[in-house]
């Protein structure tokens, strides 16, 4: 990315939102405008329409991952003397990364921690993360910081200062799988976000991702709206989740055997932590059967579609899905209007941007 320009998008849909009036902001990432790079895009190749009528763009952004240009160093400072400012140049968003041991296979978390340690050791400089940890309860175990080595101790199981667990083992006991846990953990993050002004990405570092946006015969008659609920507030105060499905490459054959295999990773597609295949597999009933990890994977992507961000998985590149899940959170625009309709009431309008 550069400043003055932003790359080409392919437009393949209309992007509509359904806001509240008083909203006026749109947010864009790179993947979720589906760029391509070579040329690039101004202000006035964006046309904005609210209720099918043309709006006025005020303000048009390009955010990247270059360091601050207006950075001054701090000079020395007397004894017991302290500031807030930052030490060193800072770059793009904020990132909040979620490592979920609760719905993760026990034998999937140490090669995913060593993923994760060779992602810190290369993460971009100057990006700001903060590291929440969710076991037997949520746990905020680092707050922002762009220093490598502290966040590497934080998570490396061999270093001897306070440290995140080398293995979590009571998935079953801290609510695996539990769709109202996971609303109350979003919930909680979206908290500690609130106010912080800008884009803000939530890394979900997980094995699975218990936020049902299509029915399911285990959720509670308003579990979809409570998800909807959520999701709908994260986006709407500029936080994207990128899920990041930690188990690897997924044999997606829909009538494999299930259960646990207990080596890690997934070589069955109905791995469900000991559970059995669904009965049309079981039954060899041919196409009638289905894939629990293609279903896992739509509904990643969609958790990732509606809050603008993106989903990694099908990949033993846990660093690499990581590093990219960055850059592609750190590289957005932003533009602003003001809506030619003035009556504020609440009511929803139909937002378009071409």
């Amino acid at each position: 990315m550069r400043a003055g320009g932003i790359a080409r998008r392919k437009i393949a849909r209309w992007l509509c939102f359904s806001e509240k009036r008083t909203s006026r902001h749109f947010g864009c990432s790179r993947n979720r405008c589906e760029w391509k790079c070579g040329t690039w895009l101004t202000e006035k190749e964006f046309s904005v329409k609210e209720d099918n009528k043309k709006q006025k763009i005020l303000s048009f952004d390009i955010h990247d991952l270059t360091p601050t240009s207006d950075f001054v160093k701090v000079p020395p400072l007397p004894p017991n003397t302290f500031i807030n400012a930052p030490a060193a140049p800072e770059s793009g968003p904020l990132y909040v990364l979620l490592l979920d041991l609760v719905n993760t296979e026990m034998d999937d978390e140490a090669y995913a921690r060593k993923q994760l340690l060779k992602f810190i050791q290369g993460k971009p400089d100057g990006t700001r993360f903060a590291v929440f940890v969710l076991t037997d309860k949520l746990r905020l175990a680092e707050g922002f910081t762009d220093n490598k080595e502290r966040l590497y101790a934080l998570l490396d199981p061999a270093h001897p200062t306070p440290h995140i667990p080398r293995i979590f083992l009571y998935q079953q006991n801290s609510g695996r799988s539990d769709t109202g846990a996971m609303i109350s953990v979003m919930t909680f993050i979206g908290r500690y976000l609130d106010g912080l002004p800008g884009r803000k990405n939530l890394i979900w570092f997980a094995g699975g991702f218990p936020l049902n946006l299509f029915p399911d015969q285990n959720d509670s008659a308003d579990s979809q709206s409570k998800v909807k609920t959520v999701l709908n507030t994260l986006s709407q105060n500029q936080i994207a989740i990128y899920p990041v499905d930690i188990r690897g490459v997924v044999i997606t054959d829909a009538h494999a055997p299930g259960g646990n295999t207990g080596g890690g990773g997934v070589t069955s597609d109905f791995r469900t932590g000991g559970g059995a295949a669904p009965p049309t597999a079981a039954a060899g009933l041919g196409n009638a059967g289905y894939s629990l990890a293609n279903s896992s994977f739509m509904k990643e992507d969609e958790i990732a579609r509606v809050t603008g961000g993106r989903a990694f998985y099908d990949t033993n590149d846990l660093a690499g899905a990581l590093l990219t899940a960055t850059e592609d959170g750190g590289e957005y625009c932003t533009l602003t209007y003001a809506p030619t309709n003035e009556k504020y009431d609440g009511m929803s309008a139909k937002r378009t941007m071409l």
